[in-house]
């Protein structure tokens, strides 16, 4: 059984729906206040190098829109999970949003306006990372604990 993919998507629940936990604790059979909606996890495989270089190349460019897209409320959330210990998709970058709908309008919104600003970005991430797979994942559930009084 992979255990990654189950990792990733209690990581990043735990970590972007706090408020779905508490809200899935109400009555049996009733439905919980917030939807989850999706998680989308973008595997790569990079040069052992590119992790840091991808970092600093984000947060000049991809990051600071992914940023201004959760302001605008088009995204719930994202981040970057650190290679710790598996196979060779050593950086993964995962989002958060209502459905796949809002996700494929924040993402390729995203696309567009770092495309604007740093059109050298994707030529240079293509040049560090080799492959890609990208899994959309719908929240069916999701236990957190709430938060201390």
């Amino acid at each position: 059984m992979r255990v990654r993919p189950l990792f990733t998507l209690s990581l990043a629940g735990m970590l972007l729906f706090p408020s779905i936990g508490v809200a899935q604790q109400s009555a049996a059979g009733a439905q919980p206040a917030v939807q989850p909606g999706v998680i989308v996890v973008s595997y790569n495989k990079c040069s052992m190098r590119a992790p840091a270089q991808l970092d600093s190349l984000n947060a000049l460019a991809f990051f600071p829109v992914l940023d201004e897209l959760i302001n605008e409320r088009r995204l719930l959330g994202w981040g970057v999970l650190g290679h710790a210990w598996g196979d060779e998709w050593n950086y993964v970058i995962y989002y958060t949003a209502e459905n796949v709908a809002a996700f494929h309008s924040a993402f390729n919104e995203a696309v567009r306006r770092v495309g604007q600003r740093r059109p050298d970005v994707w030529d240079a991430f293509a040049t560090l990372c080799t492959e890609h797979k990208d899994n959309i994942y719908s929240v069916r559930r999701l236990g957190v604990q709430p938060p201390a009084p």
